[in-house]
């Protein structure tokens, strides 16, 4: 009778250590996919750090969009990178085959050891990552993805940047933290001063409380319909005595909100007038953040700047901040089509999922996390021998 299965078990961390390096050596070469915009390529920043945390002698190389090639260059974790030609689910760009069968060309003359997809589930991005040459190939796989030589599965309610560090912790790399990066550059400071109008200096925005909203989305499920978001900067800037600054790319949605504050001579309105680096040095200014599920609301969670976040189309277990201390999730969690994709519903704000949320949702969530925030600071700046009880019953 045979006896019992030995258990597997929990690798021992001196494997998990040395996976890649007794596969490569201390210095392999890897490859990493990760298309897509601003949000798609801040989810792996906690990936990119951890490995290069892991694999400190590593030569690292990532494949982006066009759109995202110089916001990738202000990462120290990243050796190289590469541009990727127009290819369903990884970028848009020239897709003729010359184009395509030239850079597949470049990248097997890279010569990557390792090649990891950190690009969705797969289904497209699989294949490319197959193309590109690598000795030794792993990423995230839906059911319907091509294979790689190592996998992990492609659940769909799981927190994206949460996927990526799970392919890491296949390859023998136990990640530090959840948190996602954004190195700041000398430049950026500058660049915001160039955007800004000539009535209006760095030095003032710095002795303002700033809330930067941005309303715009490159998809219209997501963005929230601008005449509520007028309604809620009003009360906002009411009650609090915030300066409003519209940012994003979006001019016509700026347009209309600004239209709709006219009364109001402190909005600020520098949609479309910001490079990447700009925004970065705006958004670090600001003492609240609120906006569509978006770029920039991840470029304010990484800059460590509180935030209320509208989700429409998008699921908040996916893309929100895995800690709600200093952020607010407002989203229609009863919507029955979230986890469908396509859903079926058009791509613009008449989506229920939108639809559902309310001025006074969004209010409410920040008024939430603004309380929260000042009775922090209270607590911060009482003497040390304060009687709280007394504080909190008198």
């Amino acid at each position: 009778m045979p006896g019992p299965a030995k258990s597997m078990g929990k690798p021992k961390a001196a494997e998990l250590e040395t996976l890649i390096h007794r596969m490569f050596g201390p210095a392999p070469r890897i490859l990493i996919l990760r298309g897509g915009r601003v949000g798609d390529f801040m989810s792996a920043t906690p990936a990119l750090r951890e490995l290069r945390h892991a694999i400190p002698r590593a030569r690292i190389g990532v494949i982006v969009s066009q759109i995202m090639a110089e916001f990738a260059r202000r990462y120290r974790t990243i050796d190289d990178i590469f541009v990727a030609p127009g290819w369903p689910g990884v970028a848009a760009g020239p897709d003729d085959e010359a184009t395509i069968d030239a850079f597949f060309q470049r990248m097997r003359e890279w010569r990557a050891d390792v090649a990891i997809q950190l690009n969705g589930g797969g289904e497209n991005s699989n294949q490319f990552l197959l193309r590109l040459g690598a000795r030794f190939t792993i990423g995230v796989r839906h059911p319907l993805a091509p294979d790689l030589d190592l996998t992990v599965p492609y659940i769909k309610t799981q927190m994206v940047r949460m996927r990526y560090l799970d392919v890491l912790r296949v390859l023998g790399i136990t990640p530090r933290s959840l948190e996602l990066d954004l190195p700041i550059l000398p430049s950026d400071d500058e660049e915001l001063r160039a955007a800004l109008p000539a009535k209006v200096s760095l030095e003032s925005l710095d002795r303002q409380p700033l809330l930067g909203i941005h309303a715009g989305s490159k998809s219209g499920a997501r963005c929230w319909p601008p005449d509520r978001f007028a309604q809620v900067i009003d009360r906002l800037v009411a009650d609090y005595g915030f300066h409003p600054v519209l940012l994003g790319t979006e001019v016509e949605i700026g347009e209309a909100i600004s239209r709709r504050l006219a009364r109001r001579t402190d909005l600020l309105n520098l949609c479309g007038k910001t490079s990447f680096g700009a925004v970065v040095a705006l958004i670090r200014r600001l003492s609240l953040f609120l906006g569509n599920d978006s770029g920039p609301s991840h470029l304010a969670e990484a800059a460590r700047i509180p935030s209320v976040v509208i989700y429409g189309s998008s699921h908040p277990l996916n893309w929100a901040p895995p800690q709600q201390a200093w952020h607010r999730v407002v989203a229609d969690w009863t919507a029955p089509c979230r986890w469908f994709h396509p859903c079926g519903c058009p791509d613009d704000s008449s989506v229920p999922c939108l639809q559902a949320v309310t001025p006074d949702m969004v209010l409410k969530a920040a008024k939430d996390l603004l309380s929260c925030l000042h009775r922090r600071q209270c607590l911060e700046r009482m003497p040390a021998s304060l009687d709280l009880e007394e504080v909190f019953t008198s």
